[in-house]
């Protein structure tokens, strides 16, 4: 089979920009930062990795392939942060700022994951899956992103105004899990808990009849291509290895493990999406001219009075868009789809609205106010899980369920 080269060819241009770009960044880790972000692209785009999803599939599918590996990739993360951490303390670097770098643990961090949860029905994305779309040159991926947007600046000055009030106040906390001399006991308990998850997670799979409901490529057709292909070392058959193939979510869990760890290590902080989407907004307030409360935006606007390329954040973001684009140029899966129905659009704006409000409300997305900060041993981070998971399964409910009694109404 012939390879169209017209994608692999643009691919190539958004890595040399990328190189360059990294060329003229001001310290390695920036430099760090984008290269780790474009692998991270590449990882999910490959593997269809999801962070928030899993639950969903497994509950309406009866596939927990997905499920499996975010509790692999968090048990990997929780193994890895704990050791770096024995060893950097021994030589007293610090890794990890301690309380200083744990969300709020309050009413608002329930509130936000189940927001979250609750959109993740209508829109089967989180913020790097709303990435991931625009990526693929999908409309609702850019819908989702505007009104992300939208929806993280409400949150955001939301929360600035509810931290005042002493029902916050009261009732936040924070609390660092390793900030203690039963640091062993923590990770001990900790992997059992996720031991406890696998279990109940393989249970419930073998209720049922085994599907395969993985986002794969026809098998049979890729193996009839492969095999028709020429052995030479220029043929389909190594393109499609190196660039098309998809990698399985084990493989993902590993990778995004080491990546994350990698950012920890090099930044001092974990890992995390949604908030660059607001950095970006404040960005264009200031390129426009528009004047934003200092008292409110003060800490943003001094990370855009800093240059947006001289965030770490930004720069994962950036490049994790670029790594999703270049790695379905490279196997020609870009394609446009500008077309959307009014259902649709009202899912994606709805939707991305709520992502970007619970997001900013939970001090995070499922990746940094979830998967980070439960790899990083922050409470918050459990928290988060139980909001996410109560909003998910009020949202099938009210949504999955409706939807299929109204198409079991309309065949009788």
């Amino acid at each position: 089979m012939k390879t169209k080269w017209i994608q692999p060819l643009i691919a190539l241009f958004f890595i040399v920009l990328l190189s360059i770009l990294t060329i003229f960044l001001k310290s390695t880790n920036l430099r760090l930062s984008l290269i780790i972000g474009f692998i991270l692209g590449c990882v999910i785009s490959r593997s269809s990795f999801d962070f928030s999803t899993g639950i969903k599939q497994a509950y309406l599918y009866k596939n927990t392939n997905l499920t499996k590996a975010f509790i692999l990739l968090l048990a990997l993360s929780m193994i890895i942060v704990f050791i770096l951490k024995i060893i950097f303390d021994f030589y007293n670097i610090n890794l990890i700022s301690n309380i200083s770098n744990t969300n709020n643990i309050s009413i608002f961090t329930l509130v936000g994951s189940f927001i979250i949860g609750f959109s993740i029905i209508i829109t089967s994305n989180c913020a790097s899956g709303i990435l991931f779309d625009l990526a693929k040159g999908k409309l609702k991926g850019l819908i989702g992103v505007i009104f992300f947007i939208i929806g993280s600046v409400i949150g955001y000055i939301s929360l600035k105004l509810f931290s005042k009030t002493n029902l916050f106040i009261k009732t936040s906390s924070k609390v660092f899990l390793a900030n203690n001399i039963y640091y062993l006991a923590i990770l001990i308990c900790s992997l059992l808990i996720l031991f406890v998850l696998y279990l109940i997670v393989k249970k419930y799979e073998n209720k049922y009849l085994k599907q395969d409901f993985n986002l794969k490529i026809n098998n049979n057709l890729n193996d009839q291509l492969i095999n028709n292909s020429s052995k030479k070392l220029f043929s389909y058959k190594n393109y499609y290895r190196l660039f098309i193939k998809n990698w399985s979510f084990m493989i993902s869990s590993v990778l995004i493990s080491i990546c994350a760890t990698i950012i920890l290590v090099i930044n001092n902080k974990t890992w995390g999406v949604s908030k660059p989407f607001l950095t970006f907004f404040v960005y264009l307030c200031s390129v426009f001219k528009i004047n934003l409360s200092n008292v409110m935006f003060d800490e943003i606007i001094k990370i855009t009075n800093n240059g947006l390329l001289n965030d770490s954040s930004t720069l994962i973001n950036i490049s994790f868009f670029i790594g999703c684009l270049v790695c379905f140029l490279l196997a020609n899966k870009f394609k446009f789809e500008l077309k959307i129905n009014k259902k649709e659009f009202f899912c994606f704006t709805i939707g991305g609205f709520l992502l970007g409000f619970g997001a900013s409300l939970a001090n995070g997305c499922s990746v940094g106010a979830m998967y980070s900060k439960i790899s990083t041993f922050d409470l918050s981070g459990w928290v988060f899980l139980i909001g996410m998971i109560i909003g998910i399964f009020i949202g099938i409910k009210i949504f999955i369920k409706k939807q299929n009694n109204i198409i079991q109404i309309n065949r009788r």
